[in-house]
């Protein structure tokens, strides 16, 4: 996950927010801290924001668990994030007061969320419906809509990392809005492919640096690479980018180069969607392709490996990371696709199928080929099979499941286990998925709006975790598939502009009569979509 270090802007906010009138400040029994998003609640009939306030009572040691206190604000207006001076503005109006309350919202009654925009709707679950309808809403808050800045982990308002933007936007938090919301998918993609010529300076950096990689660096290039004077170094995507698209990668963790596949992924699901200019994106995937060519490394059997990385399990330096290979891979295999397509003639080319994939003595997936298999800080190579949908992963995917969801440390980051419940219902196996869905959000989850990183420890929002408990019901239950054919057994498809086909095969568990969502959106027109465990209802909306 993203390296946690927002600490400088966190003591830039501290106290920022003004007291009740006439204090000059908080009240004393109120610790300093930065504030944190307001969301929208109702409380005795009145609707106000309602912002979290993360910090120790004074004189109380550090702890994992924080003692929390509340800040009412009456009025509608929610926080604003200006990225330029990286600051929370709390907009009043006339008459309006902001009002701290000494007593926790877990301990007193809980307010209902309020919205405005339509929610997914479980019919047979309530308490599902009601944690969905939480998560959408975080998110609808969390990115900007029809914007250029792409959210941080934990959202467009949020102080955490300084507001800087990850993996997590691409590979999390599109899919979750891409067929719902897409005017906040759209701001993703462009933010992507606004600071692409900023990436490019990266990859030519690496390569006058001697392509460093973890612990080492692969040396200078050849000189007798074929038609190396007529190939762009191409594009290096940094882990982590400031709102303006700057490196701002530090310590190990720059050498995740999966982030590189990551973000050529998202966009190719934008331009099959029509939510980005197919041309930009088809050239911003041959300059990851570019990339790669420098970065993969040969041996005497012509096998190409990605040595020397951080892979999205972040403990380990590895060798042929599973993901990394395979996203790598469709990259190269959608850049053949563009060239074909548009006839064009290069002076190089790659076999995609040369990418090392590691397997074990018994010719199984593997998460990496020198992977200690110990533990794991969240699922890794399962992400191949979703959201990347490689079809060896895929048909191995319940395996992976088996032989390494046991040694992913339970204080991980909040996404494992909803991964884990959209590929088991991906696979008939819905019930089972619906228990492990749960894990994915309840032991997050401890107030309204409320989405820890970590079973109810750390900074909320954690948007990254919402969006892929939205992604469970969208890709798992309902069973929404993207790709070149219709799914096997589906109910419903359909072949978008851009050719690529949109087909739902419902996995509903037992209990659930149907799922609603109320905006779903095929190429660029707006439908109800309604499933039930036998029937997908499409219906265009005006």
């Amino acid at each position: 996950m993203a390296r946690a270090y927002g600490l400088l802007l966190g003591f830039a906010l501290l106290g920022c927010a003004p007291g009740p009138p006439g204090t000059g400040g908080p009240p004393q029994d109120l610790p300093k801290a930065k504030p944190l998003p307001a969301y929208p609640v109702v409380q005795d009939g009145q609707r106000y924001l309602i912002g979290k306030r993360d910090g120790l009572y004074r004189g109380e040691r550090s702890s994992n668990t924080y003692p929390r206190r509340f800040l009412i604000v009456d009025g509608t207006d929610a926080p604003k994030w200006d990225a330029k001076t990286r600051s929370l503005t709390w907009p009043l109006r006339e008459g309006e007061k902001r009002i701290y309350i000494s007593e926790s919202l877990e301990t007193s009654d809980t307010p209902v969320p309020v919205t405005d925009s339509p929610v997914i709707e479980i019919a047979g679950d309530a308490e599902a419906s009601q944690a969905v309808a939480q998560l959408q809403e975080m998110l609808r808050q969390g990115v900007i809509a029809n914007g250029d800045v792409a959210p941080s982990p934990f959202g467009a308002v949020s102080t955490r990392f300084g507001g800087h933007v990850f993996w997590d936007a691409d590979v999390w938090v599109f899919p979750a809005l891409m067929f719902t919301d897409p005017a906040r998918a759209r701001t993703i993609a462009n933010y992507r492919l606004k600071h692409a010529p900023l990436w490019r300076v990266e990859a030519q950096k690496w390569v006058r640096q001697n392509r460093p990689v973890w612990g080492r660096e692969i040396g200078p290039l050849p000189s007798d690479t074929s038609g190396a004077e007529h190939r762009s170094t191409g594009l290096k995507v940094p882990w982590e980018t400031d709102v303006n698209g700057n490196n701002k990668a530090m310590g190990n963790s720059q050498y995740q180069d999966h982030i590189t596949a990551s973000v050529a992924l998202g966009l190719s699901w934008a331009a099959d969607l029509g939510l980005a200019p197919a041309d930009e994106v088809n050239h911003f995937q041959e300059a990851a392709t570019n990339f790669f060519l420098y970065r993969i490394e040969d041996n005497d059997q012509d096998e190409y490996h990605i040595r020397n990385v951080m892979g999205p399990n972040e403990f380990h330096r590895v060798d042929n990371d599973l993901y990394t290979n395979l996203a790598a891979r469709a990259v190269f295999y959608r850049t053949s696709a563009f060239y074909r397509a548009s006839n064009r003639h290069t002076s190089y080319r790659v076999d995609a199928a040369r990418i090392v994939i590691p397997r074990d003595a018994e010719g199984r997936l593997k998460n990496a080929s020198n992977d200690p298999e110990t533990t794991y800080q969240q699922v890794s190579g399962l992400l191949a099979a979703f959201p990347l949908q490689d079809p060896e992963a895929e048909r191995e995917a319940l395996s992976l499941i088996e032989r390494f969801s046991s040694r992913i440390t339970p204080n991980g980051p909040a996404m494992s286990a909803s991964i884990e419940a959209t590929v088991l219902a991906r696979n008939g196996k819905a019930d089972e998925a619906l228990k492990r869905w749960r894990e994915s959000w309840q032991p997050y989850m401890d107030g309204p709006l409320i989405f820890r990183e970590k079973p109810l420890t750390g900074d909320t929002p954690f948007i990254t975790g919402a969006a892929g408990c939205l992604n469970t019901v969208i890709y798992g239950f309902c069973g929404v598939r993207l790709d070149r054919t219709a799914q096997p057994g589906a109910k419903f498809d359909y072949k978008l502009r851009s050719g690529m086909v949109v087909s739902i095969r419902p996995n509903l568990p037992t209990g659930w009569e149907r799922i609603i969502l109320p905006e779903f959106w095929l190429d660029g027109q707006k439908h109800r979509l309604e499933v039930t465990r036998d029937t997908v209802t499409v219906t265009p909306l005006p």
